[in-house]
C-alpha cells in the first residue's frame, strides 16, 4: 500500500545537502519545523536527497520496529470498527549517506479484513546529529483539494487525490508530532474518521 497514495516522493530535502526547487508550487504549508510543498506531478522538475533512490523494504514485528528507530512508535489509539495493525514496514534507503539514520521511514498498515486499509508512515525530523528534513516535496495527479487543518492544535495539510468522478478518492493527512512527521493515508475512510484516527495517535 503506496503511502500518500503512492506520490510521495520520498520527502526530504537534508539541510547539508543543499535545497533544490520545484520550478511551479500548487501549494507551500508550515507544519511548524517542516515547510510542506505541493505540486502536481508533471510540474515537478527537482531531485531530492532520496529522490531516485531505491528502497529497500522490510517486514517487522512492531518490537522489532521499536528496536530499530530511536523514537516511541506512536499508533492511533481510536481505530474505526474493525481495523487492527496489519504489517509494519521499514523503508531503508542504502544509497544515504552512512551517517544518516536507518531505517528512514517506519510505515504502519492497518486492515479490517475486508481490504480496506490505511496507513501512517512515520519520518524523524532530526536525522543524526547533521541533518534535518526542512521540506516535504509532495507531488500528486490530480489533485482535487489542499487545504490546512487542525490535528490536536498544531497545523497539517489534508489532500484528497483523484481524479474528478473518481469511485476512489485518496485522503492524505500529514503533520508534525513531537519530533516526528507523520502522514496518514486512505481511500476509503472520511474525512472525520481520517481526522480522529489522526488526533488519537500517541
Amino acid at each position: 500500500m503506496a503511502a500518500l497514495a503512492a506520490v510521495l516522493l520520498v520527502v526530504a530535502l537534508l539541510t547539508p545537502l543543499g535545497q533544490t526547487a520545484l520550478a511551479s508550487f500548487m501549494a507551500v504549508f508550515n507544519l511548524g519545523r517542516t515547510e510542506v510543498h505541493i505540486t502536481p506531478a508533471h510540474l515537478t522538475t527537482t531531485a531530492t536527497a532520496v529522490a531516485g533512490s531505491t528502497a529497500v523494504v522490510g517486514d517487522l514485528t512492531l518490537e522489532q520496529a521499536q528496536a530499530q528507530v530511536s523514537f516511541a512508535i506512536p499508533q492511533p489509539a481510536d481505530l474505526p470498527p474493525g481495523y487492527r495493525l496489519l504489517e509494519v514496514k521499514s523503508y531503508t534507503y542504502p544509497d544515504l549517506p552512512a551517517w544518516i539514520p536507518q531505517p528512514f521511514c517506519i510505515e504502519l498498515v492497518y486492515d479490517d479484513g475486508q481490504e480496506h486499509q490505511f496507513a501512517l508512515r512515520l519520518y524523524p525530523i532530526t536525522l543524526g546529529d547533521r541533518a534535518s528534513i526542512s521540506r516535504l516535496n509532495l507531488e500528486a495527479t490530480p489533485i482535487q483539494d489542499v487545504r490546512d487543518v487542525d490535528v490536536n492544535g498544531k497545523p497539517g495539510v489534508l489532500l484528497s487525490l483523484g481524479a474528478p468522478g473518481a469511485e476512489t478518492i485518496w485522503q492524505d493527512l500529514v503533520w508534525e508530532q513531537d519530533d516526528l512527521i507523520l502522514a496518514l493515508s486512505a481511500a476509503s475512510l472520511t474525512e472525520e474518521e481520517l481526522m480522529r484516527i489522526a488526533r488519537s495517535v500517541r
